[in-house]
Parts: structure tokens; sequence; C-alpha cells
């Protein structure tokens, strides 16, 4: 498919993806590609990775990375930058939606689905913080919900990750700021984004 619109300033750039092997993260992964990006992406979905990877081979460079295990998503960041470069672009996606009982949540559930949904954010922008830095820059798009807003009972952690993302957003920038990085949250869902936060 032919890109909708060309970015010149994408062309060249090192992107990573996370739970990049199936259906918005995929997306990313295509896209970036299409603009010329050297991208690599990150899932548990190895067969599906594997696949993405192949098709938009030498673009694309895929690796099997449990992101609740923070040592192993840092590693998969540093081998994607011995690959392509320095990463410019970090997109946080990986998400799990596991509909759930409030009442019946188990402590230990509720744990891994905010290591899942919202430790990988401050993990993979800890990994990248350092690249972007010697870079003069880059950006991180922090992916959330529209769920957040919405509050379906059948998903009590994943809202509660959901908002300490949007959330974390307030400080980003500030946290962010001496790299000029650009930390951008978004809805994916395609419902009104609470808008970029540029750190420039």
């Amino acid at each position: 498919m032919d890109a909708i619109a060309s970015y010149p300033s994408l062309r060249g750039r090192a992107v990573f993806v996370t739970g990049g092997a199936t259906g918005i993260g995929a997306a990313f992964v295509e896209r970036f590609c299409e603009q010329g990006c050297r991208v690599a992406f990150v899932d548990v979905q190895a067969d599906k990775g594997h696949e993405l990877a192949a098709r938009l081979a030498p673009s694309a460079s895929f690796a099997q990375c449990d992101v609740t295990d923070p040592v192993a998503l840092t590693a998969a960041i540093r081998v994607s930058a011995a690959e392509f470069g320095p990463i410019t672009v970090l997109i946080n996606n990986v998400a799990d939606d596991t509909r759930e009982v409030a009442a019946d949540v188990a402590i230990a559930d509720w744990r891994k689905g905010l290591a899942v949904n919202l430790d990988p954010v401050l993990v993979a922008a800890q990994a990248v913080y350092p690249m972007m830095k010697a870079a003069g820059g880059g950006s991180i798009v922090n992916l959330s919900s529209i769920n957040t807003v919405l509050a379906p009972a059948e998903l009590p952690t994943y809202v509660a990750a959901n908002g300490a993302v949007n959330a974390s957003q307030r400080a980003s920038p500030r946290a962010w700021r001496q790299t000029a990085c650009a930390s951008t949250p978004s809805l994916p869902d395609g419902r009104l984004p609470q808008g970029s936060l540029s750190a420039g």
C-alpha cells in the first residue's frame, strides 16, 4: 500500500515499537517502514512477529520479548540500536485488555496487568533516553485508550494502567525536557487524543 503522505524528516530514522506484531502496533511498523524508517519491534507473539518482519525486510526487525521483564525489554532496545542505529522514535504501544471482574481480581493479576500496560512506558523511555539525548532529541509516543474515559466495568486493571499513562504525560515533558524530546499521548481508537505535549 502506498503511503498516504510522505514525511521526509522520518526517512532513515530508527524506530522502536512495543507490541508491534499485530493490530495497531503492526500498523505503526508498516507505516514507519513506508516512510523510509528502520523499524525494530517486539511482541510475545513470535509467529506473527516473524511473519511481519519477513514481509517488511530489510526495513523491519523483530524480537520476541516479554515486556514485563525490564531487563529483557532494555536489552531488546539496545540490540535494535546496534542493528539500526540510535532509537529516536519510540512507540509505547503494548497492551493487554483482559476482561476481569473487579471484585475477583487477584493482586498478582493486577500487578501483571500494570507490568504490561504501564511499566514499559517508563522502562522503554529510560532505555532510549541516552540515545535521544546524544542525537539532540527524539519523539516518544505513549498510547492510551478511550476506555480511560468510558471506564467499562470489565477492564479495571487496564483502565487503571492507562489512566496512569495519561497522568504521567503531565510530568513527561518536564522530565525529558533536557533532551528536547517530544512526549505525546495518544488514544489510538480514533477518539480525541489529549493533544501533544512538546518538550522542545
